[in-house]
């Protein structure tokens, strides 16, 4: 999440109407939100490192100097956010090329342990020794790249927004510009403590368009002493729970108009309710419940139906859900599926599927049987409600799941003929051969390109069935060889001889 993500919603103000009002408002962030009752809960378990642990957490972030691959808050090529935990990730920006992203499963370690580890990651904001991980911004390019302090938070959070007032103003765009950094243990400790309370601190990220931002704590001392005044504390483990508790009763300014600025708020909600349950879980259980219950998941007709529901909720229901489904506590999971029980929203009941595992299979699986075949012959995009319904019931249902993908294709749109192929690219490639063996014949072109360069005498064509169904089964049956190159009339020589090996095969 960035900076804005971290800002929340609340219908208690007043909602500017008029255009002037409008823009005065979105000018100031502390305007977006008001501070709601805050739960006072105390600890009820304590947790503090042992001095096992902290020698393990020690241990943890000298290991860090291994890093040689990007990670979210640690890309030139992309921003967003994470919990690594729990594989959580989200893509806000980024150019269209492969990140090479790779979690690491130390920063995970570390930010598993929350409270624990964050003194020790506080104090290693100074270390200065390098990792194997050098951004560079390649000469000859547009846009630059350069040192920043961008810090996120919540503006009902006094000390925060404090000690944020400090930072230098238009420090975004005030640095002279550099070719490389090379990524230090501090700045990792700096991703890693940002994961932890819920912020999107990015070491480095990309910045349209062409630019890199690069944040390090170890190389600016100030920057650096900005991000211990606000974290800094002789109980991290109360002050790490306070904080996610004002975080989790901050609500947002509607603006009368639209979800901006609101729906930044709603972000942080989700994002306190995600951590609360992962470090707090005897303690926010009872919050996440009681709001579960109220939530309202009846979807109306239109946009402004939608809009009104969801500003009424205070929370964007669907990410508010995905915040919490992953729990093993029984009684958010309970929750969680009477939502799916009383929605009628088909994203919102996707969502808590994993609250649902080894309940209510089931009720899911049959719901998503019954939205498949609701689904028109052709959506608007290959990525649409068929592809995600056709992926939850690939990986979840695969003994139930073969004959609706056939049922799907059978006399398939050109969109279905895209969606299938994605799919199969990301579960179930085994059944790859036997359901688009028979669009090999089919030449239809689908509106989607071949990806190839410029120059390529493929380049600007549009793609056919024939193509994207040899593409898919070649992914995962590396005998039966389809490589995008050449002209189309080098294409029908490789699905000729694809046809020919797999008639081969079956007659043996």
């Amino acid at each position: 999440m960035t900076f804005a993500t971290l800002l929340a919603c609340s219908l208690l103000a007043s909602a500017p109407q008029d255009r002037k009002a409008f823009d005065e408002y979105m000018k100031d962030p502390a305007g977006w939100v008001k501070l709601g009752a805050v739960p006072a809960i105390k600890l009820q378990t304590t947790r503090t490192a042992t001095r096992e642990e902290a020698e393990r957490i020690k241990e943890l972030i000298q290991w860090l100097q291994k890093i040689e691959s990007p990670d979210v808050g640690l890309s030139g090529t992309m921003s967003g956010g994470s919990f690594s935990p729990l594989g959580k990730s989200e893509f806000s920006s980024g150019l269209l090329t492969n990140h090479a992203i790779e979690p690491n499963q130390a920063v995970a370690v570390l930010v598993h342990l929350g409270p624990k580890a964050l003194p020790f990651l506080l104090k290693a904001l100074e270390d200065s020794t390098p990792t194997k991980l050098v951004i560079t911004h390649g000469a000859g390019f547009d846009g630059g790249m350069w040192y920043s302090q961008e810090l996120g938070g919540n503006p009902a959070n006094t000390k925060e927004w404090a000690v944020l007032a400090k930072k230098r103003k238009g420090d975004a765009f005030g640095s002279a510009t550099i070719d490389k950094h090379v990524v230090t243990v501090g700045d990792v400790c700096f991703v890693a403590l940002g994961q932890i309370v819920g912020r999107s601190y990015s070491a480095i990220r990309y910045q349209p368009s062409a630019c890199i931002i690069v944040n390090s704590p170890t190389h600016d001392e100030a920057y650096r002493a900005l991000v211990r005044e606000i974290w800094e504390s002789p109980d991290a483990d109360q002050a790490l729970l306070d904080s996610l508790l004002l975080d989790y009763s901050t609500n947002g300014v509607f603006n009368g108009r639209s979800l901006d600025g609101w729906g930044l708020g709603s972000s942080l909600q989700c994002d306190a309710a995600l951590r609360l349950l992962y470090y707090y879980p005897n303690e926010a259980a009872p919050l996440v419940v009681e709001r579960l219950n109220k939530l309202d998941v009846t979807r109306g007709d239109g946009m402004d139906a939608w809009m009104k529901t969801t500003v009424q909720n205070g929370v964007r229901a669907v990410e508010f859900i995905k915040a919490v489904a992953w729990t093993s506590n029984a009684e958010v999971r309970d929750a969680v599926v009477a939502v799916m029980k009383r929605t009628n929203d088909s994203e919102l009941f996707r969502a808590g599927i994993p609250a649902s595992r080894g309940k209510d299979d089931r009720m899911v699986l049959e719901r998503l049987k019954a939205d498949l075949a609701a689904l028109p012959k052709e959506e608007r995009g290959s990525y649409g409600e068929g592809y995600h319904l056709l992926l939850l019931l690939g990986d979840h249902f695969p003994e139930s799941a073969k004959p609706l993908f056939a049922e799907y294709v059978r006399d398939p749109s050109p969109q279905r003929v895209l969606t299938i192929c994605h799919v199969l690219l990301k579960t179930r490639g085994e059944w790859a051969l036997e359901l688009l063996c028979p669009l090999l014949a089919d030449s239809r072109e689908l509106r989607w390109g071949y990806g190839v360069a410029g120059g390529s005498p493929l380049s600007g064509v549009s793609s056919r069935a024939c193509d994207e169904a040899a593409k898919t089964i070649y992914a995962h049956n590396p005998d039966l060889v389809f490589l995008i190159d050449g002209d189309r009339a080098n294409l029908d020589r490789q699905i000729v001889a694809m046809r020919k090996q797999i008639d081969d095969r079956q007659k043996k």
